[in-house]
């Protein structure tokens, strides 16, 4: 019986790029004129990158996105005491100074009011 033959990859030790040696796998796959083992033949080798490079490509674009809102959060936890200022100016500008503005009942006003206090319901 004919001997398989072997995989045409150079592969390397722990030692570093010094030690190089051929991949004692028998060759399974014929590409390119060479035999090769499923590991290390080119199609496989580019099918894993490209696998691999989704992978990293999507979690980079998950947390891009996580960043963005968290972002949007903080923008808008800033704009919300303008808001609440601008709110309450605009009472007094509306009522004057005689309403007092925890106590008016223009929905406006009490959004603006409510919006002072405390969160409790956590």
């Amino acid at each position: 019986m004919p001997d398989k033959p072997m995989c045409s990859d150079e592969v390397y030790d722990s030692f570093g790029f010094d030690h190089n040696y051929s991949c004692t796998r028998h060759g399974t796959v014929f590409e390119d004129g060479k035999w090769w083992c499923k590991q290390h033949s080119p199609s496989g080798v580019k099918a894993r990158e490209e696998k691999s490079a989704r992978y990293h490509d999507e979690r980079a674009r998950q947390r891009h996105e996580k960043w963005a809102q968290e972002r949007e959060r903080e923008r808008h936890a800033n704009c919300f005491d303008d808001l609440v200022a601008a709110l309450e100016q605009w009472h007094y500008q509306v009522h004057g100074l005689e309403l007092d503005f925890e106590k008016c009942k223009d929905p406006r006003c009490v959004l603006a009011s409510k919006a002072k206090e405390p969160i409790t319901d956590y």
